[in-house]
């Protein structure tokens, strides 16, 4: 009798954290911000940095997170493949001017989404190269574009064509 009172205790405790569990994923899949964007709007989903070297390159790490440091904007951050801050934002309104708890609750919890009309990638581009001379590639170059990932997310891409570190020309001091 013990034996079968402790089973099913262990089945209701299983059933329950599995059900939260259940609960709780479907709460965050239905999160999703993607049906408040516009038909030409896109979501941010991040830049990457692909190295092409010549030659051999030391620290290519420590290069690589320098320069991922400042790459703006950041994008909004993901949970599951959702964006609860920024669902928070639109499902508690956008209207600056009003008060109370949604506006509360929208300062507190909400993001502001990071659309891919809010990126610069050329301006980037022109920043990441200037770092990358001030760091001894006179020779490098760096290279954007934007690439459709999915259908509400686009992300930057900045190939980087790396030269050793070396001099630069005689001629380019002032």
């Amino acid at each position: 009798m013990i034996r079968t009172t402790n089973r099913l205790k262990a089945f209701q405790g299983r059933l329950v954290s599995n059900l939260s569990f259940l609960i709780i994923a479907a709460l965050l899949a239905s999160c999703t911000a993607n049906k408040f964007l516009k038909e030409d709007e896109s979501f941010y989903g991040g830049a990457t940095i692909n190295f092409h070297t010549n030659g051999n390159v030391s620290g290519k790490r420590a290069i690589k997170s320098e320069l991922e440091e400042l790459i703006t904007p950041k994008p909004n951050s993901t949970i599951l493949g959702s964006r609860p801050g920024v669902w928070i934002y639109y499902v508690t309104g956008t209207d600056a001017n009003k008060k109370g708890l949604a506006t509360w609750i929208r300062k507190k919890f909400g993001r502001e989404p990071v659309l891919i009309t809010d990126t610069k990638p050329e301006i980037t581009a022109n920043i990441l190269q200037g770092n990358l001379f001030n760091a001894g590639f006179f020779e490098s170059q760096v290279q954007s574009s934007v690439e459709k990932k999915s259908k509400k997310t686009k992300a930057r891409s900045l190939p980087f064509n790396l030269g050793t570190p070396s001099l630069p020309p005689k001629n380019s001091f002032f």
